[in-house]
This record gives structure tokens, sequence and C-alpha cells, in this order.
């Protein structure tokens, strides 16, 4: 059992997101070998030795982890730097050029970010150096970035390059192994299974959603929520209702607009009428059949989305698991379909 007073103590710690805290890593064997191995390495679970001998096949060209934002693709890199002798502070577009790139000794170079927070014009300007690096230093790029790095008019850049594969889904198990470890370290306890109320549990880890479910907005929600328990020895539980009221208390979902306000409601009429706790909603939505919920009010679809689909996206109502690009217009599209609610979208669904 674990109090109030424990959590509050140490929430900081155990819903950490960001490389701020040194917190145990926890999961993402099958990554972790499949990059240690791919790289010519042996993998062990407890083992940071240097790979010495580089897999000779991955000279001159790129080692791409591309997953969606949130999902601890730097943490896991992070993790394995010693293992594959690469700087853990990357390179990053802005930074990417040739100045900075002729200094590289090292065989494996890092680059992260390569991801919608950055201008397409960025990522499109580094992905070209990165190329060009390669084919004339014949050195190894670990590239990290979400799913711009699916787009092929920017893989076109590169010589040759390979993904990882096993990068892992953020599902319930992953989740209560990481509660797992940290309370293990900073409380002396394991969990129990118990402190998240299993109804919230599902559906902060809804597996009809694992394509795109956020360890960072898991684990800042649960963080959030701890920020309302009370200072007390009594028994900690989060709850399905403490959730719901930390939606109509707090959150703010950034709607400016009655057609936002028509445009929310109406999905979330749709998910509770079409897909309850978001069962069969595995494929998402699509632009077109989000469109048709507003097409009274807009003529088109390129209004719909510009005026309403990408602005609500864009406040994270909506989770994207499409392939940022750039559109016939010359406009770079960073939340592409399909279209999966997020947590504070299925709350709604569920009051």
């Amino acid at each position: 059992m674990f109090t109030n007073k424990e959590i509050k103590r140490t929430a900081d710690q155990l819903f950490a997101f960001t490389l701020a805290y040194q917190t145990p890593f926890s999961n993402r064997v099958r990554s972790r070998k499949e990059i240690i191995e791919g790289f010519g390495g042996i993998f062990r679970e407890d083992s940071m030795e240097l790979i010495t001998e580089i897999n000779p096949d991955l000279y001159g060209s790129a080692y791409i982890l591309s997953a969606p934002l949130g999902t601890g693709k730097s943490f896991l890199v992070e993790v394995l730097s010693n293992r594959l002798g690469i700087d853990a502070r990357p390179i990053i577009p802005g930074y990417c050029n040739r100045e900075v790139l002729d200094k590289i000794e090292s065989d494996v170079v890092y680059f992260d970010e390569l991801d919608i927070k950055t201008m397409w014009e960025s990522i499109n300007q580094a992905m070209m150096e990165i190329g060009e690096f390669l084919r004339k230093r014949n050195k190894i790029a670990l590239l990290v970035g979400d799913y711009s790095l699916r787009n092929r008019s920017l893989l076109e850049y590169l010589p040759n390059y390979q993904y990882v594969e096993q990068f892992e889904f953020v599902d319930r198990d992953f989740i209560e192994l990481v509660l797992n470890d940290r309370m293990k370290e900073y409380l002396k306890q394991e969990y129990d299974g118990l402190m998240i109320e299993q109804d919230l549990m599902q559906l902060i880890t809804a597996p009809e959603l694992v394509r795109v479910n956020s360890f960072r907005d898991i684990l800042a929600f649960l963080s959030t929520l701890s920020g309302r328990l009370p200072f007390n020895g009594k028994e900690c539980r989060f709850t399905m209702e403490m959730a719901h009221e930390w939606l109509d208390e707090e959150y703010d979902a950034g709607i400016v607009s009655d057609e936002q306000e028509e445009f929310l409601d109406r999905i979330i009429d749709k998910i509770e009428n079409e897909y309850p706790q978001c069962v069969g909603l595995q494929d998402g939505f699509g632009r077109e059949e989000l469109f048709h919920l507003m097409n009274h009010k807009f003529s088109d679809i390129e209004s719909f989305s510009n005026e309403l689909l990408y602005p609500m996206a864009a406040t994270g109502i909506l989770y994207s698991a499409g392939i940022p690009k750039v559109d016939e217009n010359g406009e770079f599209v960073r939340r592409p379909e399909p279209y999966y609610p997020s947590i504070p979208l299925r709350l709604w669904t569920e009051m």
C-alpha cells in the first residue's frame, strides 16, 4: 500500500517524463537487443561495455528510430550511448551543417529532433546534409525522430538506411513495469497494481490506441493528478472521479470558437455511440470521416482541415499517427490522418 503522502513526496521522480531526472530505465528489451546486435554487439541486460567492432555493413548508412513524440526514443538512446560510443548530446536541425559535421571524428553520430517540432525547411536541410556527410565520410548516422523520418522525400537524401523494427509500444504492461521499477527505487516497495483504478488505467493505456499511446502524456497526466492528492497517510488511489474533476476544473482544451466547440461535441458523440471505450478504433479516424461531422459548416475538406482539424490536432485533443508531409500548396502538414483521441478526449467520452 502507498499513502498519499508517499506519492506526493516522490511524484517528481515516479512520474518523470524528461531526462531531467535520472530515473531507472524500464523495458525496451526488444529494441535494446535489436540495436545492440544490429551494431555488432552482444546484448546483455546489465552490460555497458563499448561495442569495439561495429557491424561494417552500417558504415555509410543511417540507422533510424522513428516513433511518435513522447514515446521515450531519446531516453533509450541515452541509455545506449556508452555502448554505441556516441555523445548523448545530439546534433539537431539548425546546427546540422557542414562546419559541424566536418569536425566529427566518432564512427557513430547521433541526430535528434527530426520531427514536427522543427520547421520542414530545417528538417529537409538537415537530411540533405546528413546524406552528403554519409557519402563523403562513410560514418554511421543514428537518426531519431517522429514519423517525419518515414517521409520518402527525406529518405531519398540518404544513401542507405534501416529502421529499428522492435521499438515497443507503450501499453499497460509497459507503464506498470515503469511504475514498479521506480517505486522499488524511491519507495522500496513493488507496485501492487491497485493504486490506479482499473478503469482509469484501461483508459490511459487503451490497447486499441497503442499505436499513439505516449509515455510522456501518460506520466504527465499521472503527475498532474498527483497534485490533487491530499497530503495525508491514507491509502493512495488515482480514480476516474479524480480525473473527471481535473478535466472539469483545470484542463484547458484551447477551444477558441463555436465551430471548435461543436466539432469537439460531435467527436465525443461519435466515440460514445460508435466506439465505446475506443473499442474498434485501432485504425483511427480518417480526415474524410471527421469532415463529414462538420460538412454543414465547411464547403470543402481543405478549408475544414486548415481552419478546424489541424488546429484542433495541434492543441493535443487529437493524436496524429500519419507521416508529416508538404502538401500541394507547399504547406507543412505536421499532423495528417489517421487521428486518435487524446487522454482528455477519452475522459470526456466516459463522463
